[in-house]
């Protein structure tokens, strides 16, 4: 099986191109700010944020390495992405993608929360651009996880019922499905005013 990461890197791929602006909205150790950084180019724009200075600087070290310059990183809560990015971006951002729960390698009590998450998400919906992508990935074999991911269903599910676009949704085929990783992602539509 293909891991739900690889799932959601394949997915952003139709809707980045090199030049657009794009958000890691969990920066964990830069595994998705660098692929980010990587698809959009010299000429993109990269945003990573994460509470933990440590991911941060894991984070940082990573694109260092790998000669990355374009990508902001950021420490602070994700629920305030909308203060975390600048105006003139609001509106124009290519991809947000999430990978909740805990920093791999980090201190598991430290994990992302239901409501700071649906803020992000709702803050996420505001800065893409139409036709633009949230990717969540959601682990739900830790305590709060399972609780995380149903916080995420619905406020995609609310998402979409006002008109967005549910793209996917992947989960392990295996006997821990209940717990394992998903996938979900929403493409933002432009929504009719309703009178």
């Amino acid at each position: 099986m293909v891991p739900v990461t690889t799932q959601a890197h394949r997915l952003i791929r139709q809707f980045v191109s090199p030049g657009d602006t794009v958000i890691d909205a969990t920066a964990g150790n830069g595994h998705d700010t660098l692929f980010l950084a990587e698809l959009t180019g010299a000429n993109g724009t990269v945003y990573a944020i994460d509470v933990q200075a440590n991911a941060c600087e894991a984070c940082l070290r990573r694109l260092t390495s790998a000669g990355i310059r374009h990508a902001h990183i950021l420490t602070g809560d994700h629920a305030e992405l909308l203060s975390w990015i600048p105006r003139s971006r609001h509106g124009t951002v290519a991809a947000v993608m999430f990978n909740l729960g805990y920093l791999p390698g980090g201190n598991k009590q430290i994990i992302t929360q239901p409501e700071s998450t649906r803020q992000a998400l709702s803050a996420a919906l505001t800065l893409l651009r139409p036709g633009g992508i949230i990717s969540v990935v959601v682990y739900r074999g830790h305590p709060g996880g399972n609780t995380e991911a149903l916080t995420v269903e619905a406020w995609l599910a609310d998402a979409a019922r006002q008109g967005h676009h549910l793209l996917e949704t992947a989960v392990p085929e295996t006997a821990s499905s209940e717990t394992g990783p998903m996938l979900l992602a929403l493409e933002k539509r432009i929504l009719e005013k309703r009178i």
